[in-house]
């Protein structure tokens, strides 16, 4: 079951807001119609992000689901870094696993998955970055008694976070939100 995140709600609304500022007066269009950071590029590369966590593999579900959201999209062709327009990296610098619901006798009941990935978006024709800042993925999970069923949650968990990501990261590069 999906949880609503309200951080990534006031993110949106927020950047939104920004976006529709940015256009002022000049006249109007529309927002999310191909008009992100991407421009008029027509590939990306995508290498496997860093890992500056303790959590072992993060780096390769992280950057498997970038590289399926741009493939998925279809607007980028994703391609190798010597051919590319735009070289997506990443660096996952904070992993974190926080207890956030309790039961009468305070055991945990539910965590949040987080992690914050530094994302770097370089435009190789003009040798600058488009995109440099830091962004969070977080997801919720429920654990049991049972030690197999509540692991096999934080993974689907990590797996869901790293796909939310890779989402916003294709509002941001190619859709403009």
């Amino acid at each position: 079951m999906k949880r609503y995140d309200p951080d990534k709600i006031i993110s949106r609304l927020i950047l939104s807001l920004l976006v529709m500022l940015s256009v002022g007066c000049g006249g109007y269009r529309l927002v999310g119609t191909g008009s992100g950071a991407a421009g008029s590029a027509k590939n990306i590369a995508v290498p496997v992000f860093k890992n500056n966590t303790p959590e072992p593999s993060l780096e390769r579900n992280v950057t498997a689901k970038v590289r399926e959201a741009f493939i998925q999209n279809g607007k980028l062709r994703v391609v190798r870094e010597k051919k590319a327009d735009l070289i997506f990296t990443g660096n996952i610098n904070h992993y974190e696993l926080r207890a956030v619901s309790f039961d009468t006798n305070d055991n945990v009941t539910e965590y949040w998955v987080i992690m914050n990935i530094d994302v770097k978006v370089k435009d190789t024709s003009k040798d600058k970055f488009l995109i440099d800042q830091t962004f969070r993925s977080k997801w919720t999970y429920s654990v049991s008694s049972e030690m197999l069923s509540s692991e096999r949650a934080r993974i689907e968990a990590i797996d869901e976070a790293s796909s939310d990501f890779a989402e916003k990261m294709i509002s941001i590069v190619v859709e403009g939100f």
